[in-house]
């Protein structure tokens, strides 16, 4: 039994200007976590660095889907993961967008692979189920 993947896709379509720069912040900021950073080892403690060659991972992601602020219980649950693919998709319909140059529609698919082996007992685990 090898890790867990999957992929997750979502269709921005901002009704304003500032809903469609909160787009790209939201976008940016997937982009940042996926992304490894140069770090130095001094002592216990990674510090970032410019004129370093040792390279920090990328951040782990724990999903959660909440519905009406509360954990949904029917959609999928998933271990600990990291990103390995992001694809933006900023004119999905055809070239469109406001006066700012901020697009009108933008897709997000992004890809996953769990970091921890389910085994049955993570499916019948009553406190923390896995789908």
């Amino acid at each position: 039994t090898g890790l867990r993947t999957f992929n997750l896709s979502f269709t921005f379509t901002p009704k304003s200007k500032d809903e469609a720069q909160d787009v790209n912040r939201i976008i940016n900021q997937f982009r940042f976590f996926a992304s490894p950073s140069l770090g130095q080892k001094i002592g216990n403690q990674t510090a970032a660095t410019t004129n370093s060659m040792f390279l920090v991972p990328p951040s782990l992601f724990e999903i959660e889907f909440y519905v009406n602020g509360l954990k949904s219980v029917n959609l999928p649950r998933y271990g600990r993961c990291v990103m390995t693919g992001l694809d933006v998709n900023h004119a999905p319909n055809g070239f469109a967008a406001y006066d700012d140059s901020s697009m009108v529609q933008t897709t997000l698919q992004m890809s996953f692979k769990e970091m921890d082996i389910l085994t049955r007992d993570n499916f019948n685990d009553k406190s923390n189920p896995r789908r």
